[in-house]
């Protein structure tokens, strides 16, 4: 908590909950929906950049010195996501879906779902989405 020490008053503003970094961990469903907002936000964010780069790389000729430092760059966002998304303790699948480990399989997300929608176990291949997470999706 930060104390406000302005004029006539003193108060505490609460910062939100500490999110622990650089671990591996197990997530119960309410752990990683909690955590989500995150995942969410640091991936709209990149992917956003990511966006911008390829319409760039467009209108640049393949081979010229620009259009490999715009791929770079693509490539160099893309191991930061990927880094950041590890050191909050899931696991980057592929572009832009993220599991969270939950013992004893992996509740997936990938931007633009809504919340947690899909289940698969340790053994499934990645993007297996084979079950639904029973409430969040009708069907």
């Amino acid at each position: 908590m930060l104390v406000d020490n302005s004029p006539a008053k003193v108060r505490f503003v609460n910062m939100g909950e500490v999110i622990p970094i650089h671990s591996r961990r197990t997530f119960s469903r309410e752990e990683a929906e909690s955590i989500l907002p995150v995942i969410r936000r640091v991936t709209e964010k990149t992917a956003s950049e990511v966006e911008e780069l390829q319409g760039q790389l467009k209108f640049v000729p393949h081979g010229e010195p620009l259009y490999e430092r715009i791929y770079a760059n693509i490539e160099l966002a893309i191991r930061r996501w990927a880094v950041k998304i590890s050191k909050l303790g899931c696991e980057p699948r592929g572009m832009w879906l993220v599991d969270f480990d939950a013992g004893d399989g992996w509740y997936t997300w990938r931007l633009g779902d809504d919340g947690l929608a899909f289940f698969h176990s340790h053994e499934a291949r990645p993007g297996d989405f084979s079950m639904l997470v029973p409430g969040l999706i009708d069907g």
